[in-house]
């Protein structure tokens, strides 16, 4: 296997996306950031659907794009020649074609066969994708995308169409068949959930930068600035990070007794969302992550303080 090695720019409307990064074997990096931001101008410039203006794209020794560089190099394979295998945002599935039909035009009869047994939808074959559920379809994309026997995997917003409770089976799902694949990946999502359950690093991408590409525990314990914080779920207060599950919430008549080293905000519960057997509770601008048995005994417009150790917070960099 060989290892994804890009180094870009791209002018877009109101700014230049430049991203530089590799991809190794068996690894998986998800761009995460907000819309716009020039995640999936990347996953195309890797494809071949869009052309860099300058830089370089290459798996292992074979070089798929340079230019303004590489000792004055130009290449610009184009996208049938680039050992990528792409799952599109909507998946972009034929209608018209059953999904044995769909798969094996990424590849081979005999190939799409191994897949959708592989992937646990061989019963699903003779179907046409107007018939099948969003975790189905998105099967049968990533089927037809490995059909290719890619060197790189790229998916664009993987799960996005899927409801809450598909989405949670589908993740775990991909999780585990990425790692058996051994295949450099790239992901790009626009939530931090999936990031950090998918991939090895996570890149925060914000108006064409990089702003930091980490582990996810490392993006998690100490995020670079006040954005990527926000971003990740973490809750930023006075310069200070502070992930949900850190916020204790106390209600009750009176405000929990001063002590040392803990920070206490009062307000009222102003929402429950509720996760399974965790809920997340919003309390004076601070998000807390609770037992769902706890969440169910608070009432809406009740007062309540959220508490955190100062020691279970990370001081960010100033801007």
């Amino acid at each position: 296997m060989a290892q994804l090695e890009l180094d870009i720019a791209v002018a877009l409307r109101a700014y230049t996306l430049r991203v530089g990064l590799t991809v190794a074997p068996g690894e998986t990096v998800a761009l995460v950031g907000p819309s716009g931001a020039g995640k999936s101008t990347v996953l195309r410039a890797v494809a071949g659907l869009l052309a860099p203006d300058t830089g370089r794209i290459a798996l292992g020794e074979d070089v798929w794009f340079a230019r303004g560089g590489d000792r004055g190099r130009r290449v610009a394979l184009p996208p049938e020649r680039r050992a990528v295998g792409l799952v599109f945002q909507d998946y972009a599935l034929f209608p018209h074609l059953t999904v044995a039909q769909n798969v094996a035009f990424g590849g081979t009869a005999v190939r799409a066969a191994e897949l959708l047994d592989r992937l646990g939808i061989a019963a699903l074959a003779g179907e046409r994708p107007t018939n099948l559920s969003g975790g189905e379809r998105q099967r049968v994309a990533l089927a037809r995308a490995l059909a290719r026997d890619p060197g790189v995997l790229l998916l664009d917003e993987p799960l996005s169409a899927l409801d809450a409770h598909t989405r949670a089976v589908v993740r775990g799902e991909l999780g585990d068949l990425l790692a058996e694949l051994a295949l450099p990946a790239l992901v790009v999502t626009h939530d931090h959930r999936d990031a950090i359950a998918l991939a090895d690093r996570v890149g925060v991408i914000v108006d064409g930068r990089l702003r930091q590409l980490d582990a996810p525990a490392q993006l998690l314990r100490a995020p670079a600035d006040a954005f990527v914080a926000a971003f990740t779920g973490a809750n930023v207060i006075d310069g200070l990070a502070v992930q949900p599950w850190a916020v204790t919430i106390v209600t009750g008549p009176e405000a929990p007794a001063p002590r040392s080293g803990i920070r206490v905000v009062q307000g009222t519960i102003d929402g429950v969302e509720d996760e399974g057997p965790r809920a997340r509770v919003r309390v004076g601008g601070l998000v807390a992550e609770v037992p769902a048995a706890q969440a169910a005994s608070l009432s809406h417009g009740e007062p309540a303080w959220a508490t955190f150790a100062r020691a279970d917070a990370h001081t960010l960099a100033h801007p």
